[in-house]
């Protein structure tokens, strides 16, 4: 009997493995287990990418919201003051307008003063 060792396995010929229709079917089924384990790797580790993504993502979003909300504070704050100068303006506009208004009364009193003083001076004079 001749032996020889084949190079890849280092057995000789008679240990070779002889494939038969039986073990066909079953490497084909550990070929598609395989595959299976591999497809079922891959979804998992992209369901772990996009875990992680939609992890930044809720980050980064709560981050710009209060972003926002810094913004409507500010805003707030701006109006608020807006607001007090608006009626501080409102108060001197009235002053303002008071002050025109007593000054177009003291207006007529003097005329009419300086009419007086002007006709007692007339008299005083055909007198």
């Amino acid at each position: 009997m001749n032996k020889t060792i084949l190079p890849d396995n280092n057995l000789p010929a008679e240990f070779e493995p002889k494939i038969t229709p039986l073990m066909s079917t079953r490497l084909g089924d550990i070929n598609q287990r395989a595959e299976a384990l591999a497809q079922v790797k891959q979804m998992h580790d992209d369901l772990v990418a996009a875990q992680a993504e939609i992890g930044q993502l809720k980050a980064d979003l709560r981050r710009e919201e209060d972003r926002c909300v810094m913004a409507v504070e500010s805003r707030n704050k701006y109006r608020t003051d807006a607001d007090l100068l608006r009626n501080q303006l409102m108060k001197i506009c009235t002053t303002v307008a008071n002050i025109g208004l007593l000054t177009e009364e003291a207006k007529a009193i003097v005329l009419t003063v300086d009419e007086h003083a002007a006709k007692e001076a007339r008299n005083d004079d055909t007198a």
